[in-house]
């Protein structure tokens, strides 16, 4: 009898080439699969709640995958761990229901962006924080943020190429708070296409630094022209939180 398996996984975007698989075997992805079917001596393949881009960190990526025979899910976890790089751990398992897929009964996703506004970045930061040098103004940005809260069309604040009518997502929240000169940006919602809370954060930074006005972001925001916003922040500071079901 196939059961199917939920999965809760932590890694090290800087070590891999992004979540899914590559063909140069690289991914986090390739590197789950290859000890999961060396463990259960056939090939697996898994399934996960979304795709993260290379240098894109995780607390609480989800995955799921089947299994045709009776497994201790705790043993399983800790052989897994035993042969997974060090840049990755698996959390826990789960048996759940045959028809659950982490993607499509995802109700709401947690990202953080993680901001050092400060001269110097630690060594101990490099590729997990991104370096802002110019002094931020966190009330600022949090009102220039808080512009995305709600249901738009994010046409102009993705790379993905897909029917308009996908385009439309919902932010329910973003906090943001300052501690000690590091800004971290919490944003919660229902689905994040590709590159699209990378294009947020760089943009609103933008504007928030005097760089472009609010009106930047109000020209493209809900607007199916193309006209592609040109920032972009980089992937070091970007980590998926958790997947709420």
């Amino acid at each position: 009898m196939v059961k199917r398996i939920l999965g809760l996984l932590s890694y090290d975007g800087a070590y891999f080439n992004g979540f899914q698989t590559q063909l140069s075997k690289d991914s986090v992805q390739d590197e789950v699969e290859r000890v999961l079917s060396k463990i259960l001596n056939k090939e697996v393949r898994i399934a996960a709640s979304g795709r993260t881009d290379k240098g894109v960190h995780a607390h609480g990526q989800t995955f799921i995958f089947d299994i045709d025979k009776e497994v201790d899910l705790f043993k399983l976890q800790g052989s897994v761990n035993a042969l997974l790089s060090k840049h990755v751990r698996l959390l826990a398992l789960y048996f759940v229901s045959n028809s659950f897929h982490p993607r499509y009964n995802a109700l709401k996703k947690h990202y953080r962006y993680r901001i050092y506004n400060g001269a110097i970045l630690s060594v101990f930061d490099v590729d997990r924080v991104t370096l802002i040098k110019d002094e931020i103004d966190v009330s600022k940005l949090k009102a220039t943020l808080n512009l995305f809260i709600g249901q738009h069309n994010f046409f102009n604040f993705t790379s993905k190429e897909e029917d308009k009518n996908h385009y439309v997502r919902t932010i329910f929240n973003i906090e943001v708070k300052n501690t000690n000169s590091y800004i971290d940006i919490d944003l919660y919602g229902d689905g994040f296409m590709r590159y699209m809370i990378r294009m947020i954060i760089g943009t609103s930074l933008q504007v928030t630094l005097g760089k472009e006005e609010e009106s930047y972001i109000l020209e493209r925001l809900d607007h199916e022209e193309k006209n592609k916003t040109m920032y972009n922040s980089e992937a070091s500071g970007l980590y998926l939180m958790e997947v709420y079901y």
